[in-house]
C-alpha cells in the first residue's frame, strides 16, 4: 500500500487518529488495506504539530503566534 498523510486537529494522538482515518482521503486507503486483509490502523502514526513547549503549533508568528518559550527561542536566534 502507498502511504498517505492528512492533517487533523485533535485533543490526543488516539483522537487524531481516529479523525484521519474517518477524513475522505483516507478512504482509499482503508477500502485496500480491508481488501488485502489488513487493520487499516496498522502502521497508522500521529505526530504532534505542537512545539516542544506544547503550547503554540508550528511556531510560526504569522500562523497563530508563538508562545512566549519560542518567541525567545526565535529572538536567540536572530
Amino acid at each position: 500500500m502507498t502511504g498517505r498523510c492528512v492533517v487533523v486537529e485533535a485533543p490526543t494522538r488516539r483522537d487524531a487518529i481516529i479523525l484521519g482515518m474517518r477524513d475522505v482521503e483516507m478512504q482509499d486507503w482503508v477500502r485496500e488495506a480491508r481488501s488485502h486483509g489488513e487493520h487499516p490502523f496498522a502502521g497508522v502514526e500521529a505526530e504532534s504539530m505542537l512545539c516542544p513547549h506544547g503550547a503554540c503549533w508550528g511556531c510560526a508568528p504569522e500562523d497563530r503566534g508563538a508562545c512566549p518559550e519560542c518567541e525567545l527561542e526565535m529572538e536567540e536566534e536572530l
